[in-house]
């Protein structure tokens, strides 16, 4: 029915690159949304959350992000926010998290730890550094708000030395409390980019064994996060160790291997 509809130009529109997708004719939906904000305004906001948890179940997080906007309830938005951000993060679409992080500049939901640490993470490894340090400023000043004193502590240490290491390389290498950092930041979500860096110390430093055993770590752990963009900073820096110590044949097989299981973007 619906091919025969789209074939007679009634309204329905295939979509080009979902097959067996179709769209109503813009000027249909506009027409519908117009009815619908006349007869029933009050319905708007639970048909745009009820959008929002199905462009989740079907892993569109942006178009969620886009429902959740308009639904106008900003817990709700924050919710997805921060799991988009995770997602993103972790598949390394840094794209996606600057492109809300623009639409909703000074939300004090940017503030939110779930997102704010993401997106400073983001800004870091998209080299905006004069802009990260500002919202770095302000995520200290905000101050713990849905983490517990002890975590926003541990948080903000990791993040002035990722600052580091990506803006003053020479800065972070002649640091020595990074060890502090890996034992603090254990239970929570930084711990394997925390290895990662206390694995490129100790490389800079001329220990490939100390670095190839905290990159190793790093490596596992990313992998049972789902962490696949970090996991090949980890795979590199295992690479280099392996070179350093006079295996340049792992070294390459690393290399292929992390190539190999590198997640192609569709």
């Amino acid at each position: 029915i619906l091919e025969h509809l789209a074939r007679q130009e009634l309204f329905l529109m295939p979509m080009d690159h979902d097959p067996g997708w179709y769209r109503f004719h813009p000027l249909l939906r506009d027409f519908l949304q117009t009815r619908l904000a006349m007869e029933s305004p009050a319905l708007i906001p639970a048909l745009h959350r009820r959008a929002v948890h199905w462009f989740l179940s079907s892993g569109d997080s942006h178009q969620a992000l886009k429902h959740a906007q308009s639904s106008d309830d900003a817990v709700l938005l924050g919710d997805i926010l921060e799991t988009a951000f995770g997602i993103w993060s972790r598949e390394g679409h840094f794209s996606r998290i600057l492109f809300w992080e623009y639409r909703l500049q000074n939300s004090p939901l940017l503030l939110r730890t779930g997102v704010a640490v993401p997106l400073l993470c983001t800004l870091i490894l998209s080299r905006r550094f004069h802009q990260a340090s500002t919202m770095l400023e302000r995520f200290r000043d905000a101050g713990p708000r849905d983490v517990s004193p002890d975590h926003h502590r541990v948080l903000l240490r990791f993040l002035q030395l990722y600052l580091e290491l990506f803006q003053n390389d020479n800065r972070f290498i002649g640091r020595q409390d990074y060890q502090d950092l890996v034992q603090q930041s254990r239970l929570y979500d930084i711990f394997p980019l925390s290895l990662c860096m206390a694995a490129y110390h100790h490389l800079q430093h001329a220990r490939p064994e100390q670095a190839l055993e905290y990159a190793s770590q790093a490596l596992e752990v990313l992998k049972q996060s789902g962490h696949h963009f970090m996991m090949d900073y980890a795979s590199l820096i295992i690479a280099l160790c392996h070179r350093s110590l006079g295996r340049p044949g792992q070294a390459m097989r690393d290399i292929q291997g992390a190539y190999l299981n590198m997640p192609i973007d569709g």
